[in-house]
């Protein structure tokens, strides 16, 4: 008997890895560009992922960040897929997505008039096959609500493109793929005004150079890139290593996690079932 129920527990575990892993299968080896080469050449097969998250921590206003979300969601949603974009504080500028050569058609904005409603209209952007990103600034996450938009995006074979402050999730265990901290720096000289500079560190990737340093520079009108630079780490010390190996560790933590315990957590959701859109989100397209 005890046999038997081992067998049948190691057969469930492998239905539920089957499971959580089919919809990875259908976007395997697609990689989607940064917008800058040199970033794309810190990345493993360089670029992102489809069907991941990926995290721009900041610290103070996080404009910087946006725009590089975005000039990596303008390459995610080639082939005729769409932008979508998470704005409850009625924030989001289309226009400025738009001179950034993404097209005005393909930019859909929720805005949810409840809190509780931000992740739901995530997941669900997430999981449909249309979406090529989904871009939303987040505060904290809960271990479990990552998860989810983890396994939404695998569904869904988009990216998730999330800015976050770094006191909320530098050193927090986090389900993205790809996570950098991002700076901007004051140009010195006033003949540059129109440029921002931005220091990038790639903190956590699996396969990629982890620790390494890089400099973009933007258009500070367009929001386009204008050349990307190698530079040393910024912060070359203790605080710096230690955030690199404890994100190895909790890696390590989540590889750890039962995949029966998971589906556990997982089964329960978040909001009520009978939620809908139309009673939960405002949905506009950019463009009306």
């Amino acid at each position: 008997m005890i046999a038997e129920g081992i067998a049948g527990l190691e057969k469930l575990t492998k239905q539920i890895r089957d499971i959580e892993l089919s919809g990875k299968r259908a976007w395997v080896g697609r990689r989607i560009l940064s917008g800058c080469t040199e970033v794309d050449r810190l990345l493993p097969a360089g670029g992102y992922a489809s069907g991941s998250l990926v995290e721009w921590l900041f610290d103070g206003a996080g404009v910087g960040a946006k725009w590089l979300a975005l000039q990596v969601a303008k390459h995610a949603i080639e082939g005729g897929r769409y932008l979508v974009v998470i704005d409850p504080n009625r924030s989001f500028y289309p226009m400025g997505a738009v001179s950034m050569g993404i097209p005005l058609e393909r930019i859909l904005v929720l805005q949810p008039t409840h809190a509780s409603d931000v992740l739901w209209s995530i997941d669900q952007s997430l999981r449909n096959t249309a979406v090529g990103a989904v871009l939303a600034d987040l505060d904290r996450l809960e271990d479990r609500e990552a998860r989810r938009l983890q396994l939404a995006a695998e569904h869904g074979g988009g990216l998730g493109l999330f800015m976050r402050p770094s006191r909320f999730a530098r050193g927090i265990p986090s389900w993205a793929e790809v996570q950098w901290h991002v700076q901007t720096r004051a140009w010195p000289s006033t003949g540059q005004r129109n440029q921002r500079r931005l220091d990038l560190q790639l903190l956590r990737c699996r396969g990629g150079r982890v620790g390494a340093s890089i400099s973009v520079v933007l258009d500070g009108v367009s929001g386009g890139i204008l050349r990307c630079e190698h530079s040393p780490l910024r912060s070359p010390n203790e605080t710096v290593k230690h955030s690199v190996n404890q994100s190895s560790q909790e890696g390590l933590h989540h590889a750890s996690k039962s995949a029966l315990c998971l589906a556990a957590e997982l089964a329960m959701p978040a909001h009520p079932s009978k939620r809908s859109i139309a009673a939960g989100t405002s949905i506009r397209a950019a463009g009306a």
